[in-house]
């Protein structure tokens, strides 16, 4: 089931992880994405939702969205 989630095909390593991340929503993996954001053009949710459009299957987006948006909240703060 997973393998049918992401679009890997040759997507640049740093921006590709950083989705699979996000998507995961695990707190390791947020930790990470701290990390990795500002070795990265994404400044934004909306960047980082383009990001997860880019690579992740919106099926793999609706089964994770809870944990897409708690991603997000935490790495850019609620939306108001």
């Amino acid at each position: 089931m997973t393998c049918l989630i992401y679009r890997i095909a040759s997507a640049p390593l740093r921006e590709s992880v950083q989705a699979i991340k996000i998507n995961a929503g695990r707190q390791k993996d947020l930790e990470d994405c701290a990390i990795l954001l500002p070795n990265t053009k994404i400044r934004t949710r909306k960047q980082t939702q383009q990001l997860l459009d880019r690579y992740i299957l919106p099926s793999g987006q609706q089964q994770n969205a809870e944990r897409i948006e708690n991603a997000l909240n935490q790495l850019f703060g609620r939306e108001a």
